[in-house]
């Protein structure tokens, strides 16, 4: 490993080491590789992808999104090449050459995908279906170095961090109801994750790997400090972290016969038309 910076994981179960895949970026050698949790059977998926700093799985097509920041691309490819109606390197979106996608995140439920743009003059954070129509940026002001994106999928809530703004929010899908959850604390955060009720991301200038109350920014905690190196990408490998299918909103409605937000705890709350 040389310049390690995206991660992303397919949860097989709890049933040991070893069960468990993880999935990161080497930019030093432009490729994506895997490797259980064990730290045994590691392979490349793919070669010559270019700076890869956002990167995904779909569980259910055993797929991988990912962006590259050289090409100005998102692209998906199955893992298993012999899988029926298997992708191989299928360019999705195309941005032009100021803009820049870095953190990537996907929703399987909804088919939708979010990511990062560093573009110099209006970095933004977008959207788009899963293959790759209805691109817009649904945050395009206050903002300025995007680089944490996480999804809680619990309460359909999109996280991000903003490195030189030194602060993290919280938004609905389309951008709206953004909150200020953290602010000036986070240094020059980097990688984001969310699980539980908890948010944690990773610090540059800290060197350090930290977590706070993902509703209120509370019971700050350093987990890990004094990293030799630039902390990079973070996630929480657990069954129900990348899994839409625990949303509460996503079983019969949430039970209410009308469209459904969710709140920050997961629990359907009714939208009246009036």
């Amino acid at each position: 490993m040389k310049n390690v910076i995206a991660l992303t994981f397919d949860y097989r179960g709890g049933g040991g080491k070893g069960a468990n895949r993880i999935f990161f970026s080497d930019i030093h050698f432009g490729n994506i590789q895997r490797i259980s949790d064990d730290g045994l059977d590691r392979r490349t998926v793919v070669e010559n992808v270019g700076s890869v700093e956002g990167l995904a799985y779909h569980r259910g097509w055993d797929m991988l999104y990912w962006t590259s920041y050289t090409t100005s691309t998102i692209t998906r490819h199955t893992v298993d090449q012999s899988r029926w109606g298997a992708v191989d390197r299928h360019t999705v979106v195309s941005m032009s050459g100021d803009d820049h996608p870095r953190a990537f995140v996907l929703d399987e439920c909804q088919s939708l995908m979010f990511w990062t743009n560093w573009n110099e003059q209006s970095p933004s954070i977008m959207r788009a279906t899963l293959t790759g129509s209805n691109v817009l940026v649904i945050i395009g002001n206050d903002i300025r170095t995007p680089n944490g994106l996480a999804i809680d999928h619990r309460a359909e809530k999109l996280y991000f961090s903003d490195a030189t703004l030194d602060k993290i929010e919280r938004c609905e899908y389309d951008g709206t109801r953004r909150h200020v959850v953290l602010k000036n604390e986070p240094v020059h955060p980097f990688g984001l994750a969310v699980y539980g009720d908890y948010i944690f991301w990773t610090d540059w200038v800290r060197r350090a790997v930290l977590r706070a109350d993902k509703y209120t920014g509370g019971d700050m905690k350093v987990l890990r400090a004094d990293i030799p190196q630039q902390p990079m990408g973070i996630v929480a490998v657990a069954n129900d972290t990348n899994s839409c299918e625990f949303s509460l909103c996503r079983v019969n409605n949430g039970g209410c016969p009308g469209p459904v937000f969710a709140d920050l705890r997961g629990k359907g709350q009714l939208q009246l038309p009036w």
